[in-house]
C-alpha cells in the first residue's frame, strides 16, 4: 500500500514534466529531425558535398591534394557538428511549425515512404544543385543581358 501511494504522489508529480516535454515544440522539432536527417545522412551529405566541392575547384584549376575528398568532410564536421547542426534544424522548424503539424510529419517519415524520402533527400538534392549548376553558366549570360544587368 505504502510503495503504490509513493508510486502515485511520484507519477503526479512527474506527469507535467513529462507531459511538458512532450508540448515542447524544439523538443518535437527533434524528434523530426532526426528522422529526417539521422547522422548517417549527415555523414553521406558531407561526403557528397566534398565530393562534388572537388570536381568544381579542380575544373577551376585548383591544385588540390590527393587526399581532399577524404579530408574535407571531417574538416567540414567540425566546422558545423551534427549535434549543432540538428539543434538549429529543431529552431527553425519549431518557428515555423505547430507542434500538431510537427506530429503529423513526424508521423510522415515513419511510413516507409517518408523513411524513402528521408534516405533519398541528400541524393536528390545533390541531382538538383548538379543540374543547376550546369544550367545556370549557360543562361545567366544571356538572361543578364537582356535584362540590362551586363553590357
Amino acid at each position: 500500500m505504502r510503495l503504490s501511494l509513493i508510486a502515485a504522489l511520484l507519477f503526479t508529480l512527474c506527469a507535467p514534466v513529462v507531459a511538458s516535454a512532450q508540448d515542447d515544440p524544439k523538443a518535437v522539432a527533434m524528434e523530426l529531425m532526426q528522422l529526417v536527417t539521422p547522422e548517417s545522412t549527415y555523414e553521406a551529405t558531407i561526403a557528397q558535398m566534398a565530393t562534388q566541392m572537388s570536381g568544381a575547384m579542380r575544373a577551376q584549376g585548383a591544385a588540390l591534394p590527393a587526399d581532399f575528398e577524404q579530408k574535407m568532410p571531417l574538416v567540414v564536421k567540425e566546422a558545423m557538428p551534427y549535434a549543432e547542426m540538428m539543434s538549429w534544424s529543431a529552431e527553425l522548424y519549431a518557428a515555423r511549425f505547430s507542434v500538431a503539424e510537427l506530429r503529423e510529419l513526424i508521423a510522415f517519415y515513419k511510413t516507409p515512404t517518408g523513411a524513402k524520402l528521408a534516405a533519398a533527400l541528400p541524393s536528390l538534392m545533390g541531382d538538383v544543385g548538379k543540374k543547376v549548376g550546369t544550367t545556370l553558366p549557360t543562361r545567366l549570360p544571356t538572361l543578364m543581358k537582356k535584362h540590362g544587368l551586363i553590357p
